[in-house]
């Protein structure tokens, strides 16, 4: 299968205790698979060979920490207001801006 990639999507609150998964088809103008195995590869440079594929990327071009990233979350809802989806968010000391 060197021209696809199988995406396994975890259990959700619709889909209890059913596999979900996905097949992405590479096209030769996206690359998907060669793309993938480089970013696989880069991940295992630096020592990540289980978890998530999709990862926060340090300015340094690190892949972050969970120790890193828990200090750079932020609540959920904590700086947005608003019910819209276009809504500005604001920090503490700042006034929104509309």
């Amino acid at each position: 299968m060197d021209d696809r990639i199988l995406v396994r999507l975890p259990e959700d609150k619709t889909h209890k205790g059913e596999e979900q998964s996905l097949v992405l088809k590479d096209r030769p103008d996206i690359q998907l698979v060669p793309r993938m195995r480089r970013w696989l590869g880069y991940l295992a440079e630096q020592g990540i060979t289980t978890g998530p594929v999709f990862r926060q990327v340090l300015k340094n071009g690190n892949v972050a920490s969970p120790a890193t990233r828990a200090k750079t979350a932020t609540k959920r809802g904590s700086t947005c207001g608003g019910t819209s989806s276009t809504s500005r968010c604001s920090t503490g000391s700042r006034r929104p801006v509309s």
